[in-house]
């Protein structure tokens, strides 16, 4: 069974999120688990990798996460806009 890692910036980024757009990443992020275990991401996901080990998840037309998969532990980088993302990859 797979663990979820919540880095700060994470945390920090998600508490500004509307009500409404934290239910809708914490499905998306459930999604996320449940195919992890299973073996096998589905396309349902808007899966895409980043950069090196950075992957990202999309939420809605908004909204997307970025997280790491490492051995039996998910660590969840951050949630934001596309602007939010770019500019989190530019300064890593």
């Amino acid at each position: 069974m797979r663990r979820l890692e919540f880095k700060n910036s994470f945390t920090r980024f998600y508490k500004l999120l509307s009500s409404e757009d934290q239910i809708r990443t914490d499905k998306a992020i459930q999604f996320l688990m449940a195919s992890l275990e299973a073996g096998h991401l589905r396309h349902g996901l808007g899966i895409k990798k980043l950069r090196g080990d950075i992957w990202q998840i999309r939420v809605d037309s908004r909204i997307r996460v970025c997280f790491k998969a490492e051995n039996n532990v998910v660590r969840l980088i951050l949630v934001g806009n596309h602007e939010d993302i770019r500019n989190f990859l530019k300064n890593i």
